[in-house]
């Protein structure tokens, strides 16, 4: 049996957690006047956002997927609209279509996978964005990890910053969170596995599955 190796900060029972990245604030405040919505696309968003200003619970939120919301639901929040695909064009064509008239503030990572933010705009949605968080690699020792293993890919960031560290082994398996991930690994060379779900968990449970 395999081990299953989780690249997340967020540990989960039964898996070996080896974070490939590190989370740091980059901003000191953020302003909600004059905007009607919130675009939430993961749960470290929200949860900075939240560090910063309780006064989003006013807006009309929306999130990019379901694990997204519960922890926009879990921070005392609702949710307006959900994405129906969890990838961030999805979200901004249904919001272009739907919900234009809407005044939308973006808070985002610093580096993004998909620019949401200008595919609001050639759309003629009122969008601004703010940066409030940064992701970076965090140091990872080889000698940490099994000669066979099941890892799992938790976004773009963790594909890049894994495997700029650790070569690439025959006994490694890959499992990506999502399509952009793993589309991230392929453009390294590494085939992935993708999660029937977009969250930790589901992709942890194919994990453990591959792993027999």
């Amino acid at each position: 049996m395999k081990e299953v190796v989780l690249l997340s900060p967020a540990a989960l029972e039964g898996t070996l957690c080896v974070p490939a990245i590190e989370v740091t604030a980059a901003a000191d405040s953020i302003d909600f006047i004059g905007f009607d919505a919130l675009i939430i696309t993961s749960k470290t968003t929200i949860n900075v956002v939240n560090q910063l200003n309780s006064g989003w619970k006013k807006l009309k939120i929306f999130t990019i997927g379901a694990k997204t919301s519960e922890e926009v639901k879990r921070l005392g929040g609702s949710v307006f609209f959900e994405s129906s695909a969890a990838r961030g064009e999805v979200l901004a064509q249904e919001i272009a279509k739907e919900f234009g008239h809407l005044s939308f503030l973006y808070p985002k990572a610093r580096k993004t996978a998909a620019d949401l933010e200008q595919t609001l705009r050639s759309a003629g949605v009122r969008v601004s964005a703010q940066v409030v968080y940064e992701t970076r690699c965090a140091k990872i020792n080889a000698a940490f990890l099994p000669q066979e293993a099941v890892i799992v890919f938790t976004s773009p960031s963790t594909a890049k910053c894994f495997l700029n560290q650790i070569e690439w082994q025959s006994g490694f398996t890959a499992v990506a969170i999502g399509v952009t991930t793993a589309e991230a690994l392929e453009k390294r060379g590494v085939k992935a596995v993708i999660s029937p779900a977009p969250s930790l968990e589901e992709a942890v449970l194919l994990a453990r599955k591959l792993s027999l």
